[in-house]
Protein backbone atom coordinates (compact mmCIF):
# COMPACT_ATOMS: atom_id res chain seq x y z
CA UNK A 1 0.00 0.00 0.00
CA UNK A 2 3.09 2.61 1.05
CA UNK A 3 4.66 1.63 -2.36
CA UNK A 4 1.53 2.28 -4.31
CA UNK A 5 1.03 5.89 -2.64
CA UNK A 6 4.48 6.61 -3.22
CA UNK A 7 4.20 5.74 -6.93
CA UNK A 8 1.26 7.63 -6.93
CA UNK A 9 2.82 10.73 -5.40
CA UNK A 10 5.76 10.49 -7.99
CA UNK A 11 3.61 9.94 -11.07
CA UNK A 12 1.42 13.32 -9.88
CA UNK A 13 4.63 15.17 -9.70
CA UNK A 14 6.00 13.83 -13.33
CA UNK A 15 2.70 15.16 -14.33
CA UNK A 16 3.28 18.80 -12.81
CA UNK A 17 6.91 19.32 -14.00
CA UNK A 18 5.40 18.23 -17.93
CA UNK A 19 2.87 21.17 -17.44
CA UNK A 20 5.62 23.84 -17.86
CA UNK A 21 4.21 25.24 -20.96
CA UNK A 22 0.90 24.04 -23.03
CA UNK A 23 1.14 23.65 -26.50
CA UNK A 24 -0.98 25.63 -29.08
CA UNK A 25 -4.03 23.90 -29.88
CA UNK A 26 -3.35 21.80 -32.66
CA UNK A 27 -6.22 24.13 -34.82
CA UNK A 28 -5.43 27.32 -33.60
CA UNK A 29 -1.30 26.58 -34.76
CA UNK A 30 -2.54 25.65 -38.56
CA UNK A 31 -4.67 29.08 -38.79
CA UNK A 32 -2.00 30.98 -37.26
CA UNK A 33 0.21 29.33 -39.80
CA UNK A 34 -2.03 29.96 -42.73
CA UNK A 35 -3.04 33.51 -41.99
CA UNK A 36 1.26 34.07 -41.68
CA UNK A 37 1.56 32.52 -44.74
CA UNK A 38 -1.00 34.69 -46.11
CA UNK A 39 0.65 37.83 -44.97
CA UNK A 40 4.09 36.43 -46.30
CA UNK A 41 2.87 36.01 -49.41
CA UNK A 42 0.89 39.19 -49.58
CA UNK A 43 4.47 41.00 -48.41
CA UNK A 44 6.48 39.40 -51.06
CA UNK A 45 3.63 39.91 -54.13
CA UNK A 46 3.54 43.61 -52.44
CA UNK A 47 7.22 44.11 -52.02
CA UNK A 48 8.51 42.95 -55.52
CA UNK A 49 5.84 44.87 -57.27
CA UNK A 50 7.37 47.97 -55.56
CA UNK A 51 10.92 47.42 -55.56
CA UNK A 52 10.64 46.69 -59.69
CA UNK A 53 8.85 49.67 -59.99
CA UNK A 54 11.37 52.07 -57.70
CA UNK A 55 14.08 53.30 -58.92
CA UNK A 56 17.44 52.10 -56.74
CA UNK A 57 19.90 55.20 -57.69
CA UNK A 58 21.77 57.27 -55.40
CA UNK A 59 20.23 59.83 -52.80
CA UNK A 60 20.50 63.63 -52.89
CA UNK A 61 24.48 62.93 -52.05
CA UNK A 62 25.26 60.67 -54.64
CA UNK A 63 26.28 57.60 -52.23
CA UNK A 64 26.30 54.90 -55.24
CA UNK A 65 29.71 55.96 -56.39
CA UNK A 66 31.33 52.23 -57.76
CA UNK A 67 29.56 50.31 -61.06
CA UNK A 68 31.43 47.03 -59.82
CA UNK A 69 28.56 44.55 -59.27
CA UNK A 70 28.14 42.11 -56.53
CA UNK A 71 28.20 38.32 -56.84
CA UNK A 72 25.54 35.39 -55.40
CA UNK A 73 28.14 34.50 -53.57
CA UNK A 74 28.94 37.44 -51.50
CA UNK A 75 25.45 38.35 -50.71
CA UNK A 76 25.51 34.21 -49.24
CA UNK A 77 28.60 35.66 -47.08
CA UNK A 78 26.85 38.62 -46.20
CA UNK A 79 23.36 37.18 -44.97
CA UNK A 80 25.20 34.03 -43.47
CA UNK A 81 27.49 36.04 -41.29
CA UNK A 82 24.86 38.73 -40.17
CA UNK A 83 21.58 36.26 -40.03
CA UNK A 84 23.02 32.80 -40.28
CA UNK A 85 22.23 29.69 -37.55
CA UNK A 86 25.40 29.56 -35.87
CA UNK A 87 24.11 32.48 -33.50
CA UNK A 88 20.47 30.63 -33.12
CA UNK A 89 21.85 27.40 -31.54
CA UNK A 90 22.60 28.21 -27.75
CA UNK A 91 20.69 31.14 -26.88
CA UNK A 92 17.08 28.95 -28.82
CA UNK A 93 18.68 25.60 -25.93
CA UNK A 94 18.76 28.29 -23.71
CA UNK A 95 15.37 29.48 -24.07
CA UNK A 96 13.37 26.01 -24.43
CA UNK A 97 14.94 24.38 -21.52
CA UNK A 98 12.62 21.89 -19.73
CA UNK A 99 10.18 22.45 -23.01
CA UNK A 100 7.96 19.69 -24.40
CA UNK A 101 9.17 18.85 -27.85
CA UNK A 102 6.29 19.90 -29.30
CA UNK A 103 6.48 23.64 -27.94
CA UNK A 104 10.08 23.92 -29.30
CA UNK A 105 8.98 22.46 -32.63
CA UNK A 106 5.71 24.79 -32.45
CA UNK A 107 8.59 28.42 -31.02
CA UNK A 108 10.46 27.68 -34.28
CA UNK A 109 8.10 27.53 -36.88
CA UNK A 110 6.33 30.81 -35.35
CA UNK A 111 9.85 32.22 -34.84
CA UNK A 112 11.06 31.62 -38.33
CA UNK A 113 7.45 32.82 -39.71
CA UNK A 114 7.82 36.07 -37.84
CA UNK A 115 11.44 36.44 -38.62
CA UNK A 116 10.79 36.38 -42.14
CA UNK A 117 7.83 38.65 -41.84
CA UNK A 118 10.27 40.84 -40.32
CA UNK A 119 13.01 40.94 -42.53
CA UNK A 120 10.49 41.46 -45.32
CA UNK A 121 8.70 44.32 -43.62
CA UNK A 122 12.27 45.73 -42.34
CA UNK A 123 13.83 45.00 -46.22
CA UNK A 124 10.88 47.49 -48.29
CA UNK A 125 9.69 49.41 -45.69
CA UNK A 126 13.12 50.67 -44.87
CA UNK A 127 14.58 50.91 -48.35
CA UNK A 128 11.35 53.48 -48.90
CA UNK A 129 12.35 55.14 -45.92
CA UNK A 130 16.18 55.26 -46.20
CA UNK A 131 15.23 57.50 -49.19
CA UNK A 132 12.14 59.85 -48.58
CA UNK A 133 14.43 60.80 -45.42
CA UNK A 134 17.19 61.40 -47.45
CA UNK A 135 19.68 58.45 -45.83
CA UNK A 136 22.64 57.39 -47.95
CA UNK A 137 23.75 54.07 -48.39
CA UNK A 138 27.12 55.20 -47.09
CA UNK A 139 25.56 56.23 -44.49
CA UNK A 140 23.43 53.40 -43.53
CA UNK A 141 27.00 50.85 -44.54
CA UNK A 142 28.76 52.80 -41.98
CA UNK A 143 25.88 52.40 -39.29
CA UNK A 144 25.66 48.86 -39.50
CA UNK A 145 29.68 48.64 -40.05
CA UNK A 146 30.43 50.24 -36.58
CA UNK A 147 27.56 47.66 -34.98
CA UNK A 148 28.47 44.58 -36.45
CA UNK A 149 32.50 45.63 -35.31
CA UNK A 150 31.18 46.00 -32.23
CA UNK A 151 29.37 42.94 -31.82
CA UNK A 152 31.90 40.96 -33.41
CA UNK A 153 35.32 42.51 -31.54
CA UNK A 154 33.18 42.19 -28.18
CA UNK A 155 33.12 38.46 -29.28
CA UNK A 156 36.45 38.04 -29.99
CA UNK A 157 37.85 39.92 -27.07
CA UNK A 158 36.08 37.24 -24.90
CA UNK A 159 37.78 34.45 -26.45
CA UNK A 160 41.20 36.02 -24.22
CA UNK A 161 39.13 35.81 -20.82
CA UNK A 162 39.76 33.48 -18.43
CA UNK A 163 36.49 31.67 -17.85
CA UNK A 164 34.97 28.57 -16.50
CA UNK A 165 34.20 25.33 -19.20
CA UNK A 166 31.75 26.05 -21.99
CA UNK A 167 28.38 24.29 -21.66
CA UNK A 168 27.02 23.43 -25.05
CA UNK A 169 24.77 26.13 -25.01
CA UNK A 170 27.61 28.61 -24.27
CA UNK A 171 30.06 27.41 -27.13
CA UNK A 172 27.25 27.15 -29.62
CA UNK A 173 26.61 30.74 -29.38
CA UNK A 174 30.23 31.59 -30.68
CA UNK A 175 29.58 35.28 -32.59
CA UNK A 176 28.88 36.40 -29.33
CA UNK A 177 25.04 37.67 -29.68
CA UNK A 178 24.80 38.96 -26.37
CA UNK A 179 21.56 41.03 -27.26
CA UNK A 180 19.53 37.83 -26.34
CA UNK A 181 17.73 38.40 -23.11
CA UNK A 182 18.53 35.98 -20.79
CA UNK A 183 15.09 34.42 -19.96
CA UNK A 184 16.35 31.49 -18.02
CA UNK A 185 15.39 32.91 -14.11
CA UNK A 186 11.72 33.64 -15.70
CA UNK A 187 8.81 31.24 -15.20
CA UNK A 188 8.07 29.43 -18.32
CA UNK A 189 4.99 28.50 -17.55
CA UNK A 190 3.24 32.10 -17.54
CA UNK A 191 4.66 33.04 -21.16
CA UNK A 192 3.18 32.31 -24.29
CA UNK A 193 4.88 30.37 -27.17
CA UNK A 194 3.74 33.57 -29.17
CA UNK A 195 5.51 35.80 -26.88
CA UNK A 196 8.60 34.15 -26.72
CA UNK A 197 8.69 34.01 -30.73
CA UNK A 198 8.39 37.35 -31.22
CA UNK A 199 10.95 38.16 -28.70
CA UNK A 200 13.24 37.03 -27.74
CA UNK A 201 13.80 34.84 -30.63
CA UNK A 202 12.95 36.47 -33.88
CA UNK A 203 13.96 39.72 -32.60
CA UNK A 204 16.93 40.07 -32.22
CA UNK A 205 18.43 36.18 -32.34
CA UNK A 206 17.25 35.44 -35.50
CA UNK A 207 17.14 38.85 -37.23
CA UNK A 208 19.85 41.27 -36.11
CA UNK A 209 20.12 44.77 -35.94
CA UNK A 210 23.09 45.18 -38.66
CA UNK A 211 21.79 41.94 -40.84
CA UNK A 212 18.72 44.25 -41.23
CA UNK A 213 21.07 47.07 -42.48
CA UNK A 214 23.15 44.92 -44.98
CA UNK A 215 18.99 43.59 -46.12
CA UNK A 216 18.56 47.32 -46.98
CA UNK A 217 21.85 48.01 -48.54
CA UNK A 218 21.85 45.46 -51.01
CA UNK A 219 17.85 46.20 -51.67
CA UNK A 220 19.11 49.51 -52.58
CA UNK A 221 22.09 47.65 -54.54
CA UNK A 222 19.79 45.08 -55.81
CA UNK A 223 20.30 46.61 -59.84
CA UNK A 224 24.42 45.76 -58.94
CA UNK A 225 23.34 42.69 -57.34
CA UNK A 226 23.66 38.95 -59.20
CA UNK A 227 19.77 38.18 -60.12
CA UNK A 228 18.58 41.27 -58.57
CA UNK A 229 15.95 41.41 -56.00
CA UNK A 230 14.97 37.61 -57.02
CA UNK A 231 18.57 36.45 -56.05
CA UNK A 232 18.70 38.27 -52.31
CA UNK A 233 15.08 36.98 -51.43
CA UNK A 234 16.40 33.66 -52.59
CA UNK A 235 19.78 33.78 -50.54
CA UNK A 236 17.64 35.35 -47.21
CA UNK A 237 15.11 32.63 -47.76
CA UNK A 238 17.35 30.29 -47.40
CA UNK A 239 19.29 31.54 -44.71
CA UNK A 240 16.10 31.52 -42.57
CA UNK A 241 15.51 27.46 -43.26
CA UNK A 242 18.73 27.08 -42.28
CA UNK A 243 18.32 28.77 -39.21
CA UNK A 244 14.92 26.83 -38.68
CA UNK A 245 16.54 23.96 -39.63
CA UNK A 246 18.92 24.61 -36.61
CA UNK A 247 16.34 25.31 -34.22
CA UNK A 248 14.69 22.12 -34.77
CA UNK A 249 17.86 19.55 -34.45
CA UNK A 250 19.51 21.87 -31.63
CA UNK A 251 19.12 19.77 -28.77
CA UNK A 252 20.40 16.84 -30.59
CA UNK A 253 23.47 18.59 -32.43
CA UNK A 254 24.52 19.71 -28.86
CA UNK A 255 24.18 16.90 -27.44
CA UNK A 256 26.74 15.39 -29.93
CA UNK A 257 30.48 15.36 -28.40
CA UNK A 258 32.37 17.02 -31.27
CA UNK A 259 29.62 19.87 -32.45
CA UNK A 260 30.58 22.31 -29.50
CA UNK A 261 33.94 22.38 -30.09
CA UNK A 262 33.98 22.69 -33.63
CA UNK A 263 31.51 25.51 -33.14
CA UNK A 264 33.36 27.01 -31.12
CA UNK A 265 36.59 26.89 -33.47
CA UNK A 266 34.27 27.61 -36.31
CA UNK A 267 32.48 30.84 -34.36
CA UNK A 268 36.24 31.75 -33.79
CA UNK A 269 37.30 32.32 -37.32
CA UNK A 270 33.78 33.38 -38.22
CA UNK A 271 34.21 36.40 -35.37
CA UNK A 272 37.50 37.87 -37.21
CA UNK A 273 35.51 37.63 -40.63
CA UNK A 274 32.76 39.31 -38.84
CA UNK A 275 35.34 42.42 -37.28
CA UNK A 276 36.65 42.20 -41.09
CA UNK A 277 33.14 42.89 -42.85
CA UNK A 278 32.38 45.24 -40.04
CA UNK A 279 35.39 47.40 -41.36
CA UNK A 280 35.06 47.17 -44.72
CA UNK A 281 31.47 48.02 -44.16
CA UNK A 282 32.94 51.67 -42.77
CA UNK A 283 35.27 51.91 -45.30
CA UNK A 284 33.12 51.47 -48.52
CA UNK A 285 30.45 53.95 -46.51
CA UNK A 286 33.15 55.94 -46.64
CA UNK A 287 33.78 55.65 -50.07
CA UNK A 288 30.47 56.16 -50.94
CA UNK A 289 30.47 59.65 -48.98
CA UNK A 290 33.81 60.87 -50.71
CA UNK A 291 35.56 61.03 -47.10
CA UNK A 292 38.31 58.74 -48.45
CA UNK A 293 39.42 58.18 -52.45
CA UNK A 294 38.11 54.64 -53.94
CA UNK A 295 40.29 51.97 -54.52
Amino acid sequence: MIDQKVLADKNRDAMKSQKTLPPLPHRKAISRTLLYSVLTAALIGGGCAWAQDTSPTATASGDIATNAGIGIDQVSTFLFLTLGPLKILGPFAKMTRGLPEKSKRTLALQGTVIATLGALAAVFLGTNMIQKWGVTTGALLIAAGIVLFLVALQAVMNQFTVTPPLSPETASNPTGETATPDISALDISTLDISTLAFAPLAFPTIITPYGVAVLIVLMTLRDKVEYGLYGILGILFAVLLSNLVAMLFADRLLKLPFVPPALGILGAVLGILQVALGIQAIVSGMRLLHMIPGA
